[in-house]
């Protein structure tokens, strides 16, 4: 996900990719010690034509001396924009690694059509209803036909202050009402405007309604942490 900073427009230079690299770490120590790491990079550019964002992030954790988590995740979302218009057509594409949960990869592809929401000086809302497919291999081997809705909103508080949230429900096309929900909420505070320096918190939450008996379906994770956008 992007900030205030990175999703800024400036009207008098040309559209350039608008990049953000950012850090988190947490540990403690006592009666357990407990270590995670994540870092990622996030970029967008925006023309008259076309919106696209792409994103990477690794994610580790141990607890103890023994790895609790693998994570990784890469993604691109590229909007074909109608000058003028409201709507605008899709295409979103992403591929994930973990080796604590049912499945160990997993990638999935969806099109479709959006529509701005809400659109002020300070806060924008899109929408998105789409279609596509999702797999998972190792050690299942699914591929799944799913529907997509989602919303993605933006709000600039102030100069230095931003919130950015989304949320996409991935209905089960071929096994209704089964379904997967990710949901994403963060907000960056300005420290340096010349380096790009800002401070973030946030929070991200995935739930998959069907899955083994001996993997919980969902996942919660609080993060916080440093990013440099330039």
């Amino acid at each position: 996900m992007s900030t205030s900073t990175l999703l800024a427009d400036d009207d008098e230079a040309p559209p350039r990719w608008k990049q953000r690299f950012h850090l988190n770490m947490s540990g403690s120590s006592g009666n357990t010690r407990d270590f995670e790491l994540n870092t990622g990079w996030r970029a967008r550019k925006e023309t008259e034509r076309h919106r696209h964002r792409l994103d990477a992030s690794y994610l580790y954790g141990e607890a103890e001396n023994v790895r609790t988590k693998t994570a990784a995740t890469a993604g691109a979302l590229n909007d074909w924009l109608v000058p003028d218009a409201t709507w605008f057509a899709f295409a979103k594409l992403r591929y994930d690694f973990d080796d604590f949960k049912a499945w160990t990869h997993r990638a999935n592809s969806h099109a479709g059509l959006g529509e701005q929401l809400l659109k002020t000086e300070n806060a924008e809302i899109l929408g998105r209803l789409g279609l596509g497919a999702s797999k998972q291999w190792e050690p299942t081997d699914d591929l799944q036909p799913e529907g997509l809705l989602g919303l993605d909103g933006e709000w600039s508080i102030n100069e230095q202050q931003s919130f950015i949230a989304s949320s996409y429900l991935y209905p089960y096309l071929d096994d209704w009402p089964e379904y997967r929900l990710i949901s994403n909420a963060e907000y960056n505070i300005q420290l340096d405007q010349a380096r790009g320096i800002n401070m973030h918190a946030g929070i991200e939450h995935e739930y998959e309604s069907s899955v083994g008996t001996e993997t919980r379906n969902w996942d919660l994770r609080y993060y916080a942490g440093i990013s440099i956008s330039f």
